[in-house]
């Protein structure tokens, strides 16, 4: 469930990444401004590099629901067999 609510440890590193890739973009860009006195203009400003987080993609759902299903027909499986063996 936590794999298709994008909340998962693949998730959650894969955010890390991206966010460390956003800083090193961030630090370049304004790395001439700090070191070279390179003049900071309106269009520099529009230049800025933004932040747009990109999710892994869901290739894995059908899989996912698939396992998620056949859980589920187990269980109920154990629970019909059980009945039963209770009622005979």
């Amino acid at each position: 469930m936590n794999r298709l609510a994008d909340t998962d440890m693949l998730a959650s590193q894969s955010f890390l990444d991206q966010i460390a890739d956003y800083q090193q973009q961030f630090r370049d860009y304004f790395f001439t401004f700090y070191f070279f006195d390179k003049p900071f203009t309106l269009d520099d400003f529009a230049d800025i590099p933004q932040f747009d987080y990109q999710p892994i993609s869901q290739n894995n759902t059908f899989k996912t629901l698939m396992n998620l299903m056949l859980i589920g027909l187990f269980f109920i499986g154990l629970t019909t067999l059980q009945t039963r063996r209770n009622r005979g």
